[in-house]
């Protein structure tokens, strides 16, 4: 089925980061609209588009360890959070899970994003660097002991109860991530693999 999306500012802003010197919007953020415009409400479409200008804005000039430019990684997290039919709140959260982290983002006050975008979101957004935060159960480089795992356990099951929906940001997150390692080494791609499935 073909889904028409009208061209926004979103697509006029993200020609700017001359990504792939053409005057085609990225293939992320194509994607991610024609999948938002399968089912999300006007009024939602509209906060997610809001979202993905300012995602845009907030990570231009900032760039992944491929040399990427940083806004890629957050359109892809936006698009698979789009593509499991996640609620617009979770979309937005998704494009801004990684405003926290000033080497990938510029964000001066969060309170306007809260302003913009709604509690929930940003709510999200905080959950998921918590849940980032939290590195593996267990060192790769330590034996694996009972303690070390039952003292993060009631952190673990607290963000789980209050926030679920942070996590599966987080898996999005991780997931992109996996997708997006043929960029490292060998030893660094196993090294975060390791990381993760601890």
């Amino acid at each position: 089925m073909d889904y028409v999306v009208e061209v926004t500012a979103v697509t006029l802003a993200t020609k700017h980061l001359n990504v792939n010197h053409t005057d085609k919007p990225l293939p992320s953020l194509t994607s991610l609209q024609n999948l938002i415009a399968y089912y999300m409400s006007p009024a939602d479409r509209y906060l997610v588009e809001r979202a993905i200008e300012t995602a845009v804005s907030i990570h231009d000039g900032y760039f992944r360890k491929s040399g990427v430019p940083y806004i890629d990684h957050v359109l892809a997290v936006a698009t698979i959070l789009a593509s499991w039919h996640a609620p617009a709140d979770v979309v937005i959260a998704g494009l801004f899970h990684d405003v926290l982290k000033s080497r990938y983002a510029n964000v001066p006050d969060l309170t306007a994003l809260e302003t913009n975008f709604g509690t929930v979101s940003i709510r999200l957004v905080r959950d998921t660097a918590r849940l980032g935060r939290l590195g593996p159960l267990l060192s790769a480089d330590q034996p694996d002991t009972k303690g070390d795992v039952m003292q993060q356990l009631p952190w673990v099951a607290m963000v789980l109860q209050r926030s679920p929906l942070a996590v599966v940001i987080k898996l999005a997150d991780k997931l992109h991530n996996f997708q997006s390692l043929h960029f490292l080494s060998q030893k660094r791609q196993r090294a975060f693999a390791n990381s993760v499935l601890r």
